[in-house]
């Protein structure tokens, strides 16, 4: 009998959140060499070994028109990645920074049960917004923060 593979889905939205997952990629395959990965990143996690099934870095923007142009774009992967956690239902999902495309996508799959880790969470911990870090308290298992602030701020949270 085959015991089946750990996968992990991992997504980062942009470069410095690329390169911070792909170091937390490294790590957990020291930890645990037999562990699959895949979502969505760029050149970092794909070194890492990582299955992209999208590379949203490409359409990172940055303002209120600039985004108008990529919306499209960014739906369609919104949905791919959407449907692939749903299908390949992975063991753990890691979203990396990129709140506005990411909690969206938590909301979508926080249903199926599956574990979900925030890797460098939104700021609302530096403009102490706790309605909306409640929110993500309630959408996420794990909030892993690299700031000892930020991480005051969620465990002040619960």
């Amino acid at each position: 009998m085959k015991l089946k593979q750990k996968q992990i889905f991992i997504s980062a939205g942009e470069v410095s959140g690329d390169r911070h997952a792909a170091a937390l990629v490294g790590e957990l395959r020291r930890l645990d060499p037999a562990l699959s990965f895949f979502g969505m990143g760029h050149h970092a996690l794909r070194a890492q070994g990582v299955e992209l099934l999208a590379d949203e870095v490409s359409a990172s923007t940055i303002g209120f028109i600039e985004p108008l142009r990529v919306l499209p774009r960014m739906l369609v992967i919104w949905w791919r990645l959407k449907r692939a956690i749903q299908t390949r239902r992975p063991d753990l999902i890691i979203v990396v920074d990129c709140q506005g495309f990411h909690m969206p996508l938590l909301k979508a799959v926080r249903h199926l049960g599956i574990p979900i880790v925030y890797y460098i969470a939104p700021q609302e911990w530096l403009w102490e917004n706790a309605k909306f870090g409640k929110k993500l308290i309630a959408l996420t298992d794990k909030i892993i923060a690299i700031f000892q602030k930020e991480a005051d701020f969620y465990n002040r949270l619960g």
